[in-house]
């Protein structure tokens, strides 16, 4: 059966309104899940059916369902979005799956997703265990809003559903058909799929008549009566997201999510005082009891008194060694234990997570450090279950200013060592899982190259040992930019800093778009933009959002309100929107855009300085070199016949003003590199061009062939790789993993070294020895 363009594989699942199929698009070529609604439904469920499938398109964040498209075929309405290979979170609880850490990180992502939802007027109402999609990588995914409307609805049709969901999922005031719904229910809805993560079961259960009644009258077990083992402060965390009186549950999903990061950190909860005076209302509702119960408890204060006085004065049973400082580059510190002779060690617990004890008489644990003061409380538990507990701090220095940016500097400038040599041989690779398109960046003896395996590396140039990775959800294409100790790089829907020693995350930014272009970075701002003409600067310390520019958005406002078009490029559906990687220049950020045109923006506020169209497509992220910006170009988008003319630009930085463009036979991807006043290109002739007298307006170009040795049969054409220079040697990359060294004096090239792997890699000279990547291998290269 075929629906649009869409050919039915397989039935996933059925639901009150619709039918899930697995499907192709028969176009794209990609699976698909296909939800189509069931026959003979009233005009009311068509519009239930429609308004999920229009909630879900406004939204796009990695763990909530992405919509691919909403249509009608054959008299069926239906949607397409992205197939998810993987089991629902009720699965996984069912099949005991989930460590505490585990659900913390899935109930954290969840949580962001419904903060965004929630930003952008979207209720879920029907957030539940069998509504979370977990991925082959275990990533949760937010599916099926069947019930989702936005939060200042008053229609017929909200109202009218209002009782609908599932009751042991249901917040008190969804179940009590109030229709004054805010994003709270879904705050409540997650926190019994937290609840049910950590203790196995639902909170209520029962008919569901049964289930109301005890939602309405009853508090739910505490989750450490069915599982002593769970953290108490995840208990804390959970219960009140459960709170039934709204002013005591979190506010928002953003306020559950960072309580979990700080559990998750080691930090102190901040919920404390607020979950006591939860209790402390429950205690007078239950008055008699709780006296019987008080005096049991100052009971059992005096124990603790007594404990404290002559128990707290035996002499520990192990001790612990911790260093009181370190460095600003040591992102770990080991806390090491001995145990007194004639006992055991059995547990350990660093603030709160157990780590698994290895020896009975001594351990060795590693921990990531922050920068600044760190506070541990160490707790360990002896074969004669004796705890001892001990609390350290550790004082990691202040992040020391060291940057690494793609092309050299935040100007795509520096390329260029005093002295290297054309006699390479391999120092050491690095396999990775899949192909890197990423281009290295090194700071302090740390290579840093994202890869499609979906992963940041960070691996020693010395050695070519693995720091560290960091895991994100797509691949990273994007080349990182490390600045003051942090490391910061875009994915597909994300933007990340991390800690360059460790990766412990500090901030994350959704963007809801790809950004594969690498950032530029300043003493305030993280700047970089996206695929889908959105340009951003955020603050570098927090990731707050301090400004955005959205060249789609601003052009088709002017279309609504019928005045002339800024950037007609902008408007034309065809051509691609993306930022290339931005310079900084004086007060202004400087970036290219694949729809043919280079903008200058303020740093501060984001206000236009000026804008060129060019009217062809650029990849070239934009050079800058004495006040001038150079970038490379494809060929025109409305081209006149035989007329495949490429250009390589000269502006004037600070009005925008072309100063001369050097005509160019194939297309510039890469950055140029500008040197001695000369300026070299790389193009997709595989040539080399040498552009002189740059400051005449006239400029006058030679070209190095580059010759593979291949036959024409089995070589592609095309450098998308930038040059270097080291004394008089230029390194390049072409696509098909071929290095090539070219005496820039003789004009010859005099050595290549085969890869045999597809290329897109920038090499980049550090410390004697060159750095790029090929297929999925990362060399380091020495000299023989």
């Amino acid at each position: 059966m075929q629906i649009g363009n869409y050919q039915i594989l397989s039935e996933l699942g059925q639901g009150s309104m619709g039918r899930v199929f697995l499907a192709e698009d028969v176009h794209k070529k990609r699976k698909v899940a296909l939800k189509m609604m069931l026959d003979n439904q009233s005009p009311l469920q068509e519009k239930r059916f429609l308004r999920e499938a229009q909630a879900m398109s406004k939204l796009s964040h990695p763990n909530i369902i992405k919509i691919y498209e909403i249509s009608k075929d054959q008299g069926y309405h239906f949607f397409t979005m992205r197939y998810i290979e993987g089991e629902t979170l009720s699965e996984w609880i069912r099949n005991k799956r989930l460590t505490f850490n585990k659900s913390v990180e899935i109930t954290t992502k969840i949580a962001h997703a419904m903060y965004y939802a929630h930003k952008n007027n979207v209720l879920h109402r029907d957030l539940k265990a069998g509504n979370i999609m977990l991925n082959k990588n275990g990533e949760p995914i937010v599916m099926d809003f069947g019930l989702a409307r936005q939060i200042r609805d008053r229609s017929k049709l909200s109202q009218t559903d209002a009782i609908l969901g599932t009751p042991a999922y249901m917040a008190p005031e969804q179940a009590s058909g109030t229709h004054n719904l805010d994003q709270q229910v879904d705050v409540y809805g997650l926190g019994v799929c937290f609840y049910e993560m950590l203790t196995g079961r639902l909170p209520f259960t029962g008919t569901k008549w049964q289930i109301l009644m005890k939602l309405a009258k009853e508090r739910p077990p505490f989750p450490r009566d069915i599982n002593p083992q769970i953290p108490e402060t995840l208990e804390r965390i959970c219960l009140k997201a459960m709170e039934k009186r709204k002013k005591l549950r979190f506010a928002t999903a953003l306020e559950f999510a960072e309580e979990l990061e700080r559990y998750s950190q080691g930090k102190a909860s901040l919920i404390k005082k607020r979950v006591g005076t939860s209790m402390m209302l429950w205690a007078q509702k239950h008055a008699v009891p709780v006296m019987g119960s008080l005096v049991v408890f100052l009971g059992i204060i005096c124990g603790l008194l007594f404990y404290e006085l002559y128990f707290s004065k035996q002499e520990q049973v192990c001790e612990i060694e911790v260093p009181s400082s370190v460095a600003d580059n040591e992102g770990f510190v080991t806390i090491k234990g001995k145990v007194n002779r004639g006992y055991a060690f059995q547990k350990l617990f660093i603030n709160g997570k157990e780590y698994k004890v290895q020896h009975h008489d001594v351990f060795e644990q590693k921990v990531a450090l922050g920068y600044k003061k760190n506070s541990f409380e160490i707790v360990v538990l002896t074969h004669d279950n004796r705890w001892s507990k001990f609390s350290v701090e550790v004082v990691r220095a202040q992040p020391g200013s060291r940057s690494a940016f793609f092309l050299g500097s935040p100007q795509r400038n520096s390329r260029v060592v005093k002295d290297f040599t054309q006699d390479l041989k391999d120092k050491w690779k690095f396999t990775a899982k899949d192909f890197i398109a990423s281009s290295p960046v090194i700071s302090d003896g740390i290579v840093f190259f994202g890869c499609d395996d979906t992963r940041l590396y960070a691996v020693k140039t010395q050695s070519g040992e693995l720091c560290w990775t960091f895991k994100t959800i797509t691949e990273v294409r994007a080349t990182p930019a490390v600045k003051d100790g942090y490391v910061y790089f875009g994915g597909e829907d994300i933007f990340y800093c991390l800690d360059m020693y460790n990766s412990q995350e500090k901030w994350r930014f959704v963007t809801g778009e790809k950004s594969w272009s690498s950032p530029a970075i300043d003493s305030k701002h993280v700047y970089f933009g996206c695929d889908n003409g959105k340009f951003f600067a955020l603050d570098k310390s927090s990731g707050q959002e301090k400004w955005k520019v959205d060249i789609i958005k601003e052009e088709r406002e002017r279309r609504d309100k019928k005045l002339p078009a800024i950037n007609p490029l902008a408007q034309n559906i065809g051509i691609q929107q993306g930022f290339t990687s931005p310079v900084l220049f004086e007060d202004s950020v400087i970036v290219t855009c694949n729809n043919g045109s280079i903008y200058s923006f303020d740093r501060d506020t984001g206000k236009k300085n000026w804008m060129e169209i060019i009217g062809a497509k650029i990849e070239s992220s934009p050079v800058l070199h004495e006040g001038v910006v150079y970038f490379g170009c494809q060929r025109k988008f409305v081209q006149r016949p035989r007329d495949f003319k490429r250009y390589i630009y000269a502006m004037d930085a600070k009005t925008g003003k072309i100063q001369w463009r050097h005509r160019m036979d194939w297309d510039v991807d890469s950055s140029p590199l500008i040197y001695n006043e000369v300026l070299y290109a790389t193009c997709d002739d595989n040539k080399i061009h040498i552009v002189k007298n740059l400051k005449s307006g006239k400029p006058s170009a030679k070209s190095i062939p580059l010759i593979s040795g291949r036959s024409k049969e089995k070589h592609d054409y095309g450098v998308f790789s930038s040059p270097v220079i080291a004394g008089n040697y230029l390194y390049c990359c072409d696509y098909n993993g071929i290095l090539y060294v070219v005496d820039t004096k003789k004009r010859r090239q005099v050595a290549k070294y085969d890869k045999k792997k597809k290329t897109y890699s920038t090499p980049v000279i550090y410390d004697g020895d060159l750095f790029f990547a090929s297929g999925d291998t990362f060399y380091a290269m020495t000299s023989k």
